[in-house]
C-alpha cells in the first residue's frame, strides 16, 4: 500500500474495509473519534473483535458499545438458527 502523498487511489480497500488517511477524515468532517467508532462498530459486525475490544478501540463503555451496536442495526448475538436451537433449549 503506498500513501496518499504517493497518489495512491484512496479508499483503499483492505480485507473488506475502507481506509482513508486523516486528512480525507477532516475533508468529510468525520472526526477522528467517529472514525474510531465507526471502525470498531464495523470490525464487530465482520466478527473481527469483541465487544469489550470494540469499546475500547471506540474509547467508550461497553454499555455504550452495545447501544450504538443497536442503534446501527448490528446484531450483539449473531447465532446461526442451530446456534440458537441449541441455546433456547437447553
Amino acid at each position: 500500500m503506498g500513501s496518499a502523498d504517493a497518489g495512491a487511489d484512496w479508499p483503499i480497500a483492505t480485507g473488506g474495509l475502507y481506509c482513508w488517511p486523516t486528512r480525507e477524515l477532516l475533508v468529510m468532517n468525520l472526526s477522528e473519534d467517529d472514525a474510531r467508532v465507526l471502525l470498531a462498530l464495523k470490525l464487530f459486525e465482520l466478527g473481527e473483535i469483541s465487544v469489550g475490544q470494540g469499546a475500547k478501540l471506540a474509547g467508550i463503555p461497553k454499555r455504550e458499545f452495545m447501544d450504538l451496536l443497536g442503534r446501527y442495526r448490528v446484531p450483539v448475538y449473531n447465532y446461526s438458527p442451530k446456534e440458537l436451537r441449541e441455546e433456547t433449549t437447553s
